[in-house]
């Protein structure tokens, strides 16, 4: 049965596919996605108020006017555990030698990852994890529970996600930056060989690459 529900998703165009958006759209009696490629003039445009605006591994951050036109909840899935806030999560839970990681779907407000916590599910690291594989396991068990999500609140059940919540489940202080993140990338000699692996496993991402400043010159580190 189609939901009354006006929902509005944020999310990168490249998803739409793994998605499936125009399955999702069948759920709601209205549904609009804003793309992050167009966020910038697509939201200047904003008029319309939703019961759900919805953030899922979008990279933009909504803004308090943008936040004010949901009715029920604005929504965002972290691709992190409440543990690590800001950008770079995975990259510093491998450096810090977690034994878990996980994601966390969370109320939005103005600050960056800091709403109420709705619903947060964590899984055990193997042993010398990339990042690479880190983030396939994480997107694909946060995929499994947005779609679960989507479908739980067209039939109204919002709720129990509200329900779920443990007192004892608060966000870290610490906020990781775009500063924090370039400077786990920039390797320091000398280096034990090990620490050098560590940081080779937790920044080796498709094209972003571990380096070494040395004369003014930079050498890519490539495995």
């Amino acid at each position: 049965m189609k939901s009354n529900l006006k929902v509005l998703l944020f999310t990168r165009k490249e998803l739409k596919e793994e998605l499936d958006i125009n399955n999702i759209r069948k759920k709601f009696k209205l549904m609009n996605v804003i793309y992050d490629n167009e966020f910038s003039y697509k939201t200047k445009k904003l008029k319309k108020r939703y019961d759900f605006l919805i953030s899922y591994r979008s990279k933009k951050i909504l803004d308090d006017r943008i936040l004010k036109k949901a009715s029920c909840a604005a929504v965002n899935f972290h691709p992190g555990p409440p543990e690590f806030r800001g950008i770079g999560c995975a990259n510093f839970a491998l450096i810090k030698n977690v034994k878990f990681y996980g994601f966390t779907i969370h109320v939005m407000d103005r600050k960056v990852d800091h709403g109420k916590i709705l619903l947060s599910k964590k899984f055990k690291i193997k042993k010398n994890t990339t990042i690479t594989r880190l983030l396939k396991q994480t997107h694909s068990l946060m995929k499994k529970s947005f779609l679960k999500f989507i479908k739980d609140i067209s039939l109204g059940k919002f709720s129990k996600y509200k329900l779920k919540n443990s007192s004892n489940i608060d966000w870290s202080k610490k906020m990781y930056n775009k500063k924090n993140l370039e400077n786990l990338y920039k390797i320091k000699l000398p280096i034990k060989k090990k620490e050098l692996e560590k940081i080779i496993r937790a920044t080796s991402y498709k094209k972003f690459k571990p380096f070494i400043i040395v004369n003014g010159y930079k050498f890519v580190l490539t495995t």
